[in-house]
């Protein structure tokens, strides 16, 4: 991933023009060795912008998916504050 901190700057999702073009094939490239590395289809890999986002993806998810089964989620004071506020906001909007 070097050369695209130095001299690659391009955004994956700008395709009219070459740096476009070589950091989609690198983020494409990435994302089919994550899957092979973890058994998965390269369409079920996502890359976000850091922790919080991830997070906040997955817990929603979980709620979300199993909103009409389970209606309690245990968390510890310990938790990342983004896990928290997460929990905690989807308690409000009644997700959970």
């Amino acid at each position: 991933m070097l050369p695209f901190y130095i001299s690659r700057f391009g955004n994956p999702h700008s395709r009219t023009h070459l740096y476009g073009w070589e950091s989609e094939e690198a983020v494409e490239s990435a994302r089919a060795q994550v899957a092979q590395l973890v058994g998965a289809n390269p369409k079920e890999i996502f890359f976000t912008s850091g922790a919080t986002e991830s997070n906040n993806i997955s817990i929603k998810g979980v709620l979300r998916f199993y909103r009409d089964k389970k209606r309690h989620v245990i968390t510890t004071q310990t938790e990342h504050k983004c896990v928290l506020d997460s929990c905690r906001t989807c308690s409000r909007r009644v997700l959970m």
